[in-house]
């Protein structure tokens, strides 16, 4: 009998070891940013010891860092069921997964712990609660990284607290945790300052690109364009995240803020019509129509088929911006790319017309009517033009054939009646 209990605890002693081990290899492989075999360490660990909750929460970290959030938030729940302590990890595992929502309610209802308000915030941010988030991180502990300065600072700007931003931000310029620089740089640039701060964060690019690409699948917003704004300051030359960020900033309505955004990403690859599409929006929204319609103009000719609805929109940002030169020459490239368009050829005639360029005005007039013969709108277009040089009998002929196919329009009878009525006098 005392053999057999000998046994039995030299297996015990040998498996917590092994836990202990598994454990400490997975701390090895976290710290070496290899993260799936940290991943398998944990599971290991946790396989020989169910109810380890360092074994749990190290399996859902690493997981989480490896880019599978399945794993992530297996282990995560259990680690949350085994001791309140695992509900900030869960928390964690949820806002980065872009489901900050499901945190709220679980965190709200959980005792207070050093880290609870903290990730409370976070939940709230993910669910665009903005006040309370800053509310929630306000009542938090302070960690000596810095990060939860940083969120309070990237807090404050979003809601227009601009001198507690900017305050925040240069009292944390020096913290330790990539975070936390990248909040700062975050903060700076969402303000328009200048300030250059040094992010580095190569280990955890991989990650934030993940989580913000999950936010934006979820809708989760607010979450991801912080996620895209420590993107963009911490490798500038990766113009994807800029993009990400301006559009979501335009989705946001910061406006300001997206123009620059959008204008780095051009910086970097300028060939991508949809980002020059939303720089146009955002120029717009600023009521800068020369940049709109530029910008409308360089997404139109980019375009690999853009609809003649497509090229109204920019020709109304040209004539916003008032000048008729452009407005004429995109007419122009517009009837080069397609043309067998009939809208085209009738909006450049009365572009010309505009410009008192009667009689090229005319030739493309013409052109609109041989593309779609009958159609009143270019018969009244063609028409007028040719009563504006005396040729009333033309214009006659052009508004009885056009009254063949629509035989109701009462423009095409009274502009017929008035030319009737030159040529009779």
């Amino acid at each position: 009998m005392g053999g057999q209990l000998g046994s039995i605890i030299a297996v015990l002693l040998l498996s917590g070891c092994g836990v202990r081990e598994r454990i400490h290899a997975g701390d090895n492989y976290m710290e070496a940013g290899r993260y799936a075999a940290a991943g398998r360490a944990y599971s290991k660990a946790v396989d020989r010891r169910r109810r380890s909750s360092r074994a749990l929460e190290g399996a859902a970290a690493a997981w989480l860092a490896d880019g599978d959030p399945e794993q992530a938030l297996f282990y995560a729940r259990r680690a949350a069921a085994q001791s309140d302590s695992g509900l900030p990890l869960l928390a964690e595992v949820l806002i980065d997964l872009g489901r900050g929502r499901e945190a709220v309610p679980l965190l709200e209802e959980a005792p207070k712990t050093p880290d609870r308000d903290r990730w409370l915030a976070e939940a709230l941010l993910s669910a665009g609660q903005l006040d309370a988030a800053l509310t929630a991180a306000g009542s938090a502990e302070a960690d000596d990284a810095g990060e939860l300065a940083g969120l309070i600072g990237w807090l404050s700007a979003r809601q227009d607290r601009d001198e507690d931003a900017f305050s925040i931000a240069h009292r944390t310029r020096g913290a330790a945790s990539p975070q936390a620089q990248a909040d700062v740089a975050a903060i700076f640039r969402m303000l328009g300052d200048d300030t250059v701060i040094s992010v580095e964060a190569e280990a955890h690019v991989k990650q934030w690109w993940a989580s913000a690409a999950w936010m934006l699948e979820t809708g989760e917003h607010e979450a991801a364009l912080r996620r895209f704004m420590w993107l963009w300051v911490a490798d500038p030359a990766d113009g994807r995240a800029a993009r990400h960020a301006g559009e979501l900033l335009v989705t946001l309505g910061e406006f300001d803020v997206a123009r620059r955004a959008l204008t780095d990403a051009l910086a970097v690859d300028d060939t991508d019509p949809a980002v020059w599409q939303t720089l146009a929006r955002a120029c717009f929204a600023l009521e800068d129509w020369s940049c709109s319609a530029s910008a409308r103009s360089r997404h139109l000719d980019l375009s690999e088929s853009p609809t003649v609805a497509d090229w109204v929109l920019g020709a109304r940002a040209w004539r916003t911006a008032g000048s008729m030169p452009d407005l004429i020459a995109m007419w122009e490239r517009a009837i080069k790319r397609q043309p067998d368009a009939p809208t085209l050829y009738y909006h450049l005639s009365g572009s010309l017309l505009e410009s008192k360029r009667v009689d090229e005005a005319i030739g493309y007039a013409r052109l609109a009517w041989r593309l779609a013969p009958g159609d009143p709108e270019v018969a009244l277009l063609l028409g007028g033009l040719y009563s504006s040089r005396q040729e009333h009998e033309a214009a006659a002929d052009i508004y009885r054939e056009a009254l063949e196919s629509s035989p109701s329009d009462s423009r095409l009878h009274a502009s017929l009646n008035t030319v009737l009525g030159y040529i009779q006098y």
